[in-house]
């Protein structure tokens, strides 16, 4: 952030003093910060306000808006520059080429007063505020993140069951249990956060201010996306102090009496279950087998989570002369 305050500029009021050229100044010298940590605005939650990454799935929404914005703004400028238009429409175009003989824009073309530099980079109105292909992406990082967790949590479970009596036990589903209260958790916080900024983001909820008796326009959504969030939360803490105590029991062999290592979850009756005392040749077979794949099907799934992420953070490589200009 500090160096990005120290490249960002502003246009200057056209209420101040005239001034000939209008020059941009620098908005960490002239207004203090340009991006700051702090909460700015009336939002539902407080999650996307706050710095660690665990929070970033609140952000998704607003990065996903923001950036678009960012974008449109681009693609208006560079279309009016494609055009030969500068800023200040009292002035013509100021043609410049660099020593290379290649076509720039002069720095006399994008000067102007605040108010023509918004009007400059207007777009076209009527864009949606959940961005372009937000719920894709979403989808996308749901998934590959869901896959990474079953994949290793199943594959824990099913060592567990063929590696003693065969059939979900104590030690298995802790397993799963971890695995299917994860999967509430993301739920539950995610839609949280669909409700939130769409409440946020609602034009009726711009009009109105947080604590009138009208706000917001969809009591129920934000009900719904508040009792989701301390849902989530609450699922989150639990989840977590059972993590603990599954530890505590494989530690303190809880998980090795008798109850445990012979009791299997459907039995009909007390004389289905079984205690291995002994392990048989086919047995341990199997139980190598076993441990085979599902170390395997662990690490798979691990390698191909971080190729998918790896991947995805590659910046695209520009093409020879897309940084030239084509305005002369």
């Amino acid at each position: 952030m500090r160096e990005g305050n120290k490249l960002a500029y502003a246009a200057q009021d056209n209420s101040l003093p005239y001034s000939p050229s209008l020059s941009p100044v620098n908005v960490n010298a002239e207004y203090g910060y340009a991006i700051a940590l702090k909460r700015a605005g009336t939002t539902l939650l407080y999650d996307e306000v706050c710095s660690p990454p665990v929070f970033n799935y609140a952000r998704h929404f607003y990065w996903a808006s923001g950036v678009d914005h960012v974008v449109d703004v681009f693609h208006a400028a560079s279309a009016q520059v494609q055009s030969h238009i500068p800023v200040d429409s009292m002035h013509k175009w100021t043609h410049s080429i660099d020593v290379h003989g290649i076509g720039t824009v002069h720095p006399d073309n994008r000067q102007g007063s605040r108010e023509q530099v918004v009007e400059y980079c207007r777009f076209p109105s009527g864009q949606s505020v959940w961005g372009r292909r937000v719920f894709v992406r979403l989808a996308i990082a749901s998934l590959m993140g869901l896959a990474l967790q079953w994949c290793t949590a199943v594959a824990a479970a099913v060592i567990v069951m063929y590696s003693s009596s065969a059939g979900l036990g104590c030690r298995s589903g802790s397993y799963l249990l971890y695995a299917l209260t994860s999967s509430l958790v993301w739920l539950s916080m995610v839609l949280s956060s669909i409700f939130a900024y769409y409440c946020d983001t609602a034009p009726q909820c711009k009009q109105r201010k947080v604590g009138s008796p009208s706000y917001p326009p969809h009591p129920f959504l934000r009900e719904l996306a508040l009792a989701l969030n301390i849902l989530g939360k609450g699922l989150a803490t639990l989840n977590a102090f059972w993590l603990l105590c599954t530890c505590m029991l494989h530690f303190s062999n809880t998980f090795n009496r008798c109850i445990c290592n012979g009791g299997v979850w459907g039995a009909r009756s007390a004389k289905d279950s079984y205690a291995i005392l002994t392990y048989s040749v086919g047995h341990q077979r199997l139980t190598k087998y076993i441990w085979i794949g599902g170390v395997a099907m662990t690490f798979v799934s691990a390698t191909l989570f971080v190729g998918f992420v790896w991947v995805k953070r590659q910046t695209p490589r520009r093409k020879k002369g897309s940084s030239r200009s084509m305005a002369v």
